[in-house]
């Protein structure tokens, strides 16, 4: 198989995994709180898991969540259009991150935004 399409693949499926366990981190939150801990360390390990399987590859995945947001991060913002310019911008939620394959941009990550206080 033709190795870039391999790098493809597994780029794709991590993305998948990653989206997956937003999900179940979202049911893991409606479960009372004594029985979310093992879930949410699971999660965690999942994810750990997929990051430490890229590195070797040259692949990580960059999610700029709680950090204040530049127009020039390499991601689209869904809801930029829901606030004011000079407004105090922070990254609420990604959606999904950016890929990078040994320091390029690969994939332009996807992000939700929230007004900082």
């Amino acid at each position: 198989m033709d190795p870039d399409a391999l790098k493809k693949s597994l780029i794709t499926v991590s993305i998948e995994g990653m989206r997956f366990a937003r999900t179940a981190t979202r049911a893991i939150s409606k479960l009372e709180a004594h029985e979310q801990t093992k879930y949410i360390g699971a999660i965690k390990f999942f994810k750990k898991s997929i990051d430490e399987q890229l590195a070797p590859h040259g692949i990580r995945f960059v999610s700029y969540e709680g950090v204040v947001f530049d127009p020039g991060f390499p991601v689209t913002a869904l809801n930029l259009s829901d606030f004011s310019p000079g407004d105090l911008l922070y990254v609420d939620q990604t959606l999904e991150p950016t890929v990078i394959d040994n320091d390029v941009i690969v994939r332009m990550g996807s992000v939700i935004l929230k007004r900082g206080m």
